[in-house]
């Protein structure tokens, strides 16, 4: 199983992401591109990107207006929804940020703190769910 993350809200675009659940490693192996068909590998050793926990965070966005580069603006204070994929499973929780000096924080479901891996957590912002598929 893993998870497929749509950063351009396009079905036509090359900018899919997909973490693939490697239950020998216990790692989400990171796949990019059109089709998520290219191993994302990590130019300082070689080998392929494989956090032990996936963060999916809703921010909201907008385009900026008046931008040539359609850049966006995320909101990145304030609080929302968030999935939290460890160990080949996920949890439902939230994000909170009381400002944007402040840490993120995440909570599991139940309202407490976060545990996550040992092991490398890689962060993911989307402007929302529907862009995230779980296969």
């Amino acid at each position: 199983g893993g998870i497929q993350l749509d950063f351009a809200n396009d079905v036509t675009s090359d900018s899919l992401v997909q973490f693939r659940y490697d239950s020998a490693e216990r790692r989400y192996r990171r796949w990019y591109g059109k089709d998520s068909s290219a191993a994302h590998i990590d130019s300082a050793d070689g080998l392929q990107v494989t956090p032990a926990n996936v963060i999916v965070q809703i921010m909201p966005s907008h385009l900026i207006e008046g931008d040539e580069k359609e850049r966006l603006a995320v909101q990145t204070s304030g609080q929302g929804k968030a999935f939290f994929y460890r160990a080949g499973k996920k949890t439902e929780g939230t994000w909170k940020r009381s400002d944007g000096n402040a840490v993120i924080q995440y909570f599991d479901g139940a309202g407490g703190p976060l545990c996550l891996l040992p092991g490398q957590t890689w962060i993911a912002v989307l402007d929302s769910q529907t862009l995230l598929v779980e296969f």
